[in-house]
């Protein structure tokens, strides 16, 4: 049980003043010592909770952010392994409904639908491509929201006029715990080994036709009699050479002629 001068302490609380009627001088002391111990506990206690406080909630965000990394970068693995194994549907699974893209080809598409019809026939035309997700940043608009920039090359491709290499940004969004593309813009940029020609000599009429100057000064004729035609017919400046025997012909004399011709540097592009 609490005595009158204690309840009417408890009901008071830190007041500056207090007043006790009917208590001896020595219960007045001992509330007196305990409401000066009552305020520096309360001070304290807030001192407390303004160090403790603003720590705990950095180390929350700090973990909610590793967190958030690291679903961001399985994320960028679906995609990837997605993209390798040319699986359509869980590529398109990862973008929005209402997704905004503008890919590789300059044309903007919207959602889904749009997409696994680019998917398809770009798959179509490079059916052995892979690609690789390099340079990798990202800035937080909020726990929900990320813009993402990298760059991502491709190897593998068929088409001879395919880039290889390019950036791209993109905005993800986390819906229902599952992050997803609502934005992407990406584009190509010049190759390293390349002068402006998408060609760049790799595709089958260009490497034949390096096949047949190299044969042409290096005295490989029989590489010659592969590629050229019986009925051939070619034109040097005023001269006219018919048949494929005349012409290997005519190259055996001029091989004979020069001494250890070379080709450097050389850049073929051909017309079908």
């Amino acid at each position: 049980m609490f005595s009158a001068a204690s309840q009417y302490l408890i009901a008071l609380g830190d007041r500056d003043v207090l007043l006790f009627e009917n208590e001896r001088q020595g219960n007045w002391f001992y509330y007196a010592q305990l409401i000066k111990t009552y305020k520096f506990m309360k001070k304290l206690t807030s001192i407390f909770f303004l160090l403790f406080l603003p720590a705990t909630f950095g180390l929350c965000d700090n973990q909610n952010h590793e967190t958030q990394l690291k679903e961001l970068d399985s994320f960028l693995q679906k995609w990837t392994k997605a993209f390798n194994k040319q699986d359509i549907d869980a590529l398109v699974s990862l973008y929005d409904e209402n997704a905004d893209v503008i890919s590789i080809d300059g044309v903007q598409r919207n959602g889904r639908k749009e997409m696994k019809q680019f998917f398809n026939d770009s798959f179509c035309k490079n059916r052995q491509v892979t690609e690789k997700i390099t340079n990798v940043k990202r800035t937080f608009l909020s726990p929900t929201i990320v813009i993402e920039t990298g760059m991502w090359h491709h190897s593998g491709n068929t088409d001879p006029l395919a880039p290889t290499i390019g950036r791209y940004a993109c905005t993800l969004s986390k819906e229902a715990g599952e992050w997803q593309y609502v934005h992407e813009r990406s584009w190509a940029i010049k190759d390293s080994d390349s002068d402006g020609s998408k060609l760049k000599s790799k595709d089958k009429l260009s490497i034949w036709a390096k096949n047949y100057l190299e044969a042409s000064l290096k005295g490989g004729l029989e590489q010659i009699d592969l590629l050229l035609h019986s009925d051939v017919e070619v034109f040097v400046n005023d001269l006219k050479i018919r048949g494929k025997s005349n012409y290997i012909e005519r190259l055996r004399k001029i091989q004979n002629s020069i001494l250890d011709p070379e080709l450097k540097d050389m850049h073929s592009h051909t017309n079908s």
